[in-house]
């Protein structure tokens, strides 16, 4: 799958906090992050570079929490959702997030 099929379907999905998820415990985290099962093809969860890692290495964000086996919590406060969204898809492309 592409990217753009990834986001279509739905399994690679950004989606804002909103302020009462942030004081509800999020404190500190923007972003809702959803890589879904179609999306778990392009990554191993015994990879050399780990899909949180990954993220947490890009410039903007500050801070990343795995929930579960698809959902992150992300904390970048100057990322927009198309650049939230590009972070994930460049981490995904990265060879290491596979082997």
């Amino acid at each position: 799958m592409t990217v753009a099929e990834l986001l279509d379907t739905g399994d690679l999905k950004a989606d804002p906090l909103t302020e009462s998820d942030r004081q509800r415990g999020g404190t500190g985290y923007h972003w809702s992050l959803w890589v879904g099962d179609a999306a778990r093809g392009y990554y191993d969860d015994h990879a050399s570079l780990q899909l949180d890692v990954g993220i947490l290495a890009a410039p903007g964000v500050e801070r990343v929490e795995w929930l579960d086996r698809e959902e992150f919590v992300v904390g970048a406060p100057t990322l927009c959702v198309d650049g939230m969204t590009a972070v994930v898809a460049n981490v995904l492309a990265d060879p290491r997030v596979r082997v």
